[in-house]
């Protein structure tokens, strides 16, 4: 048995099937850009009330946030951004909630209690100077979190995808041994690319074996080497 289609039912579906794809293009092309939500602060400094942002929602996965200049905002939450720009004299503090990021992270500003997560498969930018808490880059797809300001965490974590240093400066001030050792990027990569790596703890820690440009130790220690690490520049 055939089946056979007229011209007109075969002119109809290409129609239809032409407007569908103009459709999921566009619609591809509208989601590939990231909308801008800006702090407006009406009432609380709540980052997770929908109502203290211009575009009237909790930014999301895909939203570019800006915290304007001297504005004071606060996560209840764990929160969710595409990228994050912090403005002079702005202070955001993370109250100890986790900020999964998937874009560029710009701080002009300052943070406090501050647990930031570079996520996704995307490329990505982290500066300028910067104090975080805790650092943790989980990339995937063979996606890079690079530094574009010198970094200064009491924790870094690289677990998985490739964190580039850039030539910049990593600061690690926290301490620990074994699994709560401040510096891990034994599960993804670590590049210093000529930056320095700096500890500067003052209490028992042991160093991640891992190949490093100079290393320094400033802080009062004990510091353990572990495993084989390398240092293609200076040890101090």
């Amino acid at each position: 048995m055939h089946l056979v289609l007229s011209k007109r039912v075969s002119v109809w579906s290409k129609l239809a099937a032409g407007a569908f794809a103009v459709f999921c293009v566009f619609a591809l092309g509208s989601s590939a850009h990231a909308m801008t939500c800006t702090f407006a602060s009406v009432g609380t400094s709540d980052w997770n009330t929908a109502g203290n942002w211009d575009c009237g929602w909790v930014p999301t996965s895909t939203t570019d946030v800006v915290i304007p200049a001297s504005t004071s905002t606060n996560m209840s939450a764990t929160s969710y951004a595409s990228s994050v720009t912090i403005g002079v004299g702005s202070i955001l503090d993370f109250n100890s909630k986790w900020l999964n990021l998937y874009g560029n992270w710009v701080d002009n500003g300052s943070t406090a209690h501050s647990l930031l997560q570079a996520e996704g498969s995307s490329n990505q930018t982290i500066g300028a100077d910067n104090t975080i808490s805790y650092f943790l880059a989980h990339k995937t797809g063979g996606a890079v979190a690079t530094l574009v300001g010198d970094l200064t965490v009491g924790t870094f974590e690289a677990n998985a995808g490739t964190v580039d240093a850039n030539g910049y400066n990593v600061t690690v001030t926290g301490s620990g041994t074994g699994f709560g050792r401040p510096f891990q990027a034994t599960l993804g990569t670590f590049l210093p690319n000529y930056g320095q790596v700096f500890y500067t703890g003052s209490g028992d820690t042991d160093i991640e074996p891992i190949v490093y440009a100079d290393l320094n130790f400033t802080g009062s220690g004990p510091y353990n080497i572990t495993a084989s690490t390398t240092a293609t520049g200076q040890v101090t």
